[in-house]
């Protein structure tokens, strides 16, 4: 893989100055979360937790559940 890859983007969401996430992977030991002007970088380890608590969290709500209205405008871009 080339890098960095920005591998996603999140724009409209709540809080922040503004409101946007990207993720890049800067190289085969990094990732990068963006939060604007500010950002961190994640072990792949680091990653690997994130995910599992994200799963975690994912996997105990209900199948369906609405968007609350404030998160409708919520733009999800994948890049491959």
């Amino acid at each position: 893989m080339k890098y960095p890859k920005k591998l996603l983007s999140l724009r409209g969401l709540q809080g922040g100055q503004f409101g946007s996430i990207d993720v890049t992977a800067v190289s085969d030991a990094l990732i990068e979360l963006d939060f604007g002007p500010d950002f961190d970088r994640l072990s792949p380890d680091a990653a690997r937790s994130l995910v599992a608590a994200l799963t975690r969290w994912l996997d105990q709500l209900p199948d369906v559940m609405p968007a609350p209205a404030s998160m409708r405008e919520l733009i999800v871009i994948l890049e491959g």
